[in-house]
């Protein structure tokens, strides 16, 4: 009973003052957390070194006058020093890099110039509000694009291209193939972060993974007297980070953004997505797939799209090709990669709408017209002075 009541009031206080103190709570975790990650970097940095290299590889094999390392120790600890050197260029240069991208490029991005000049794409996508103008159609033909930004930012009142979503959180300005913000990590996830974004999430599992395990084994061997009390913090934050990177980000991340190349702001209960297709006169017709014409059809043709072709995807500095291509595509279809299946059903709408246009301007062979009759001749002058008996003498 005494549990219940606990329990009850528990309930009653996150309720009230208490949701407003959580609330506040998590976002002050949120914004510390980059903090946290730079201070795990240097102090598990610390940590190995006092164990692999001063307490190994400084000792020369001889702990209190006793030999304790032999020679295969002493490349065993290179090696696990090697190693974490790997890990940790992978898992701070990733991360350093989103941050790089996320000051420096996406606070000055603007589009480029091939995705918003005449001639329209064949495919473009649009919004529903937008396909109810009146003018939707000739949207087309005006060489403007059915995608206009509905929030107060940079691009207000231009076209914007494909996959172009706001991104309100200190940028105000559309990004392309925009996913979220993450808060956790101070990115902006899109177009140019997705792919060191997505590959710091591995790399900080195992570089944490990695220290709890060198640091566990520090612990528990007999030859390590003396560790530093920041070793119980180096193990308590590393477990921390392996569970949010393995139980939450990477899983969700992962399957959503890589595996099936779609971004948050393309869902809200559903997935939906609003493309405008133009038709051969110009005109543009308005078409919700059932199905992510983004996709590319299987996991590993969306992973190549995202992370690069398959000797790119392990470094997260070298970006992908639709990078590159975005606004300036090589096929001019549309501004970045449509998937196959979806462009079949774009060429089947717009023969339909050719047979249409055909069926409307045919006229069938008719039999030429007669020549118009001769008009009549006029009557002789005769016939005028015999009927007035009028005479050409004077």
């Amino acid at each position: 009973m005494a549990f219940m009541d606990l329990f009850l009031g528990f309930l009653a206080w996150v309720q009230g003052p208490g949701f407003t103190r959580l609330a506040i709570a998590i976002e002050c975790f949120y914004w510390t957390l980059p903090v946290l990650i730079v201070f795990t970097f240097f102090v598990n940095t610390w940590m190995i070194l006092d164990v692999l290299y001063v307490r190994i590889l400084l000792s020369d094999g001889v702990v209190n006058f006793l030999p304790v390392w032999g020679s295969r120790d002493m490349l065993l600890a290179r090696v696990a020093l090697s190693v974490y050197g790997f890990l940790l260029l992978n898992a701070a240069g990733s991360i350093s890099y989103c941050w790089y991208l996320a000051n420096f490029a996406a606070k000055k991005y603007r589009m480029p110039s091939g995705s918003v000049a005449p001639p329209p794409r064949t495919v473009m996508q649009t919004t529903f509000s937008t396909s109810l103008r009146f003018d939707f159609a000739d949207l087309g033909m005006d060489g403007n694009r059915p995608n206009r930004c509905p929030e107060e930012c940079v691009n207000a009142g231009a076209w914007r291209g494909d996959r172009m979503y706001h991104c309100r959180h200190g940028y105000n300005r559309c990004l392309p193939v925009f996913d979220h913000y993450c808060y956790w990590l101070w990115v902006p996830v899109y177009l140019n972060t997705i792919k060191p974004y997505c590959l710091f999430m591995p790399h900080m599992f195992l570089y944490s993974l990695y220290c709890l395990v060198v640091m566990v084994w520090a612990l528990i061997s007999p030859h390590m007297r003396g560790l530093s009390q920041f070793t119980a913090v180096v193990i308590f934050l590393s477990s921390i980070f392996a569970f949010l990177a393995a139980g939450g980000m990477m899983r969700y991340q992962w399957r959503a953004v890589v595996f099936r190349n779609r971004v948050g702001k393309e869902r809200d209960d559903t997935w939906h997505w609003s493309m405008a297709i133009r038709k051969p006169n110009g005109q543009l017709v308005y078409d919700e797939p059932t199905a992510n014409p983004y996709s590319l059809g299987s996991p590993w043709a969306n992973a190549q799209e995202v992370l690069g072709r398959w000797y790119q995807m392990p470094f997260w500095f070298w970006e992908p090709e639709r990078v590159g291509q975005y606004g300036h595509h090589l096929n001019l279809d549309n501004d970045t990669t449509i998937s196959p299946a979806y462009m079949i059903r774009v060429k089947d709408i717009r023969l339909r709408y050719m047979d249409m246009a055909e069926d409307l301007t045919y006229v069938p062979d008719l039999p030429p017209l007669p020549p118009p009759p001769a008009p009549p001749s006029p009557p002789p002058r005769s016939f005028f002075r015999r009927r007035h008996n009028a005479s050409s003498m004077v």
